[in-house]
This record gives structure tokens, sequence and C-alpha cells, in this order.
């Protein structure tokens, strides 16, 4: 795999959360200013948890990087998949490929699992 594939993740994956905004703000869900701060405070513990457990072996820590993100993309695929499930309910989501967002997280979960595959192989055959 390749550092292009991992960007053009990454850029789909700012470009979800974009959509995932707009759904939210479609339906007129209000967002938790306690809640986004919790959320990038975690993100920054994880990183500081990551890095503290990993000191000295980069490929673990990456194989970690690497899980917490295909975590992620599978949490948003189960997202897309529960609101395609009700979306004859609201209205609202018939604006949004909710059928093209799932398949999208599912490519994603391939890409970031062919590179966390490859990264637990080094991880734990490496010497620390």
């Amino acid at each position: 795999m390749s550092a292009t594939a991992m960007n053009a993740v990454a850029e789909e994956i700012e470009e979800d959360r974009q959509t995932l905004q707009q759904l939210m703000d479609r339906l007129g869900t209000t967002r938790n200013p306690v809640k986004e701060a919790g959320t990038w405070v975690a993100e920054k513990v994880s990183h500081v948890k990551i890095s503290g457990l990993t000191a000295g072996h980069r490929e673990f820590g990456l194989f970690m990087a690497l899980e917490a993100l295909s975590l992620g993309i599978e949490g948003k695929h189960s997202l897309w998949v529960a609101l395609a499930n009700v979306a004859d309910r609201y209205p609202e989501l018939s604006e949004f490929d909710l059928v093209g967002l799932r398949e999208r997280a599912a490519a994603q979960r391939r890409v970031v699992e062919a590179e966390r595959a490859a990264a637990a192989r080094r991880a734990f055959t490496a010497s620390p």
C-alpha cells in the first residue's frame, strides 16, 4: 500500500466528517461542545498513550495508530448502515448518499486493514 492511498483515505475521512456535520445540521441535531472537546482531548491523550507505550518501537506505534483508525472507520460504517436503515422515516436523509458513504467506508477499511496487517507483521517480528 502506498502513502498516496493512505492520504486519499485521510482526505475521504475529512469529507465524511464534513458530511456528518451537514447531516446533523440538516436533522437539526445540536452539537454538544462538551462532547466535541472531550473527543479532542481523548484524541490527544491517545496519541500520548501510544507514544508512551511504544517509545523506541516505531512499528508498534504505527500498528496501534492504524488499529485505532480501523476501529473508527468501522464505527463510521456502522453509522451509515444504521442511518440507511431509518432513512425512510427521515426525509432529510434523502439528500445524502448513505449507500455510497457505507461503500466508501468499507473501501477505506480495506485500505487501512492492508496497512494494519503489514504493520502488525513488522511490529510483532521486529526486535525492540
